[in-house]
């Protein structure tokens, strides 16, 4: 993670953690360039391939963030980046995709179909599939989150973060294992996971957590709550009120498990708001 850190240094924002009363630190993804902490796992592992992968170009599946930004920074590099994205994805989300420059395939109803068909384009194509959250240098990216938030708030005792297939989860796993080991980690996940129909929290709308994410999860035990539609809601209303901040669902899924009385905050406890890809229609 020191590596990715290197690797990212310079290259990726160093947003902001903002203070809230006694206990709140909100480690602000939002202001990433793409709106969201995908940033920081796609640049390091494109960083990270060989000569010949860069070469031949990169293959992606998406909700959107993730896209947006391999779409930025392979354009950045100079590489041929394809992502593919369900034909349900929010349409702001796809817009800023191909606005990074990325050649955008929609396809599928859902992750699982639109990922098998950006396998099925990685054989055909010759193309490196970058996997959105089971790839151990994505893993590495995302843990910089947790890295930053922890030597601006030195203070906390807990972390909180939203989790999806697991990426952020693990990252921030390990590094409070290195660098702060008494510190609790919480992940916040979607009720139903996705399964329950159309949801403001696309970005953590997975079934299941990666397999090298559940490792890390297995190794370390974290707590995990779940939190509702209006729990979502309701926090990304008050992220706009109290902060000045337009998080999208899966952003303000961290601060809805605390006032949702999922987790008490009877601690200085840092919160990562994860995204800001969101349009006023969501509210």
């Amino acid at each position: 993670m020191v590596r990715a850190a290197q690797r990212l240094q310079g290259r990726v924002a160093r947003t902001r953690t903002v203070t809230d009363g006694p206990f709140l630190r909100f480690k602000l993804e939002t202001e990433q360039p793409t709106g969201a902490f995908k940033e920081r796992g796609a640049l390091n592992a494109l960083l990270a391939l060989p000569a010949a992968a860069r070469a031949a170009g990169v293959v992606t599946v998406s909700a959107g963030n993730h896209g947006a930004a391999i779409a930025r920074h392979a354009t950045a590099l100079g590489l041929r980046a394809v992502v593919v994205l369900p034909a349900n994805a929010a349409r702001n989300k796809v817009e800023r995709v191909r606005s990074m420059g990325a050649d955008v395939v929609e396809f599928g109803d859902d992750l699982i179909e639109a990922r098998k068909h950006a396998l099925d384009l990685a054989a055909k194509h010759r193309l490196t599939f970058v996997h959105p959250y089971d790839d151990a240098d994505v893993i590495a990216g995302q843990g910089t989150v947790a890295m930053e938030l922890l030597a601006a708030a030195p203070t906390v005792r807990r972390l909180i973060v939203p989790v999806g297939g697991g990426g952020l989860l693990a990252g921030t796993l390990l590094a409070v294992a290195a660098r702060a080991p008494n510190v609790e980690v919480i992940g916040v996940a979607l009720a139903g996971r996705g399964a329950n129909g159309p949801t403001r929290a696309d970005g953590i709308a997975v079934r299941a957590l990666g397999k090298l994410p559940q490792l890390v999860v297995d190794r370390c035990n974290p707590r995990i709550v779940e939190v509702d539609e209006d729990a979502i809601l309701d926090a990304m209303h008050a992220l706009r009120d109290r902060l000045g901040v337009r998080a999208e669902g899966a952003g303000a899924a961290s601060y809805a498990a605390i006032r949702a009385g999922l987790v008490k905050l009877d601690c200085p406890t840092g919160l990562v708001v994860s995204g800001g890809n969101v349009d006023a229609s969501a509210f």
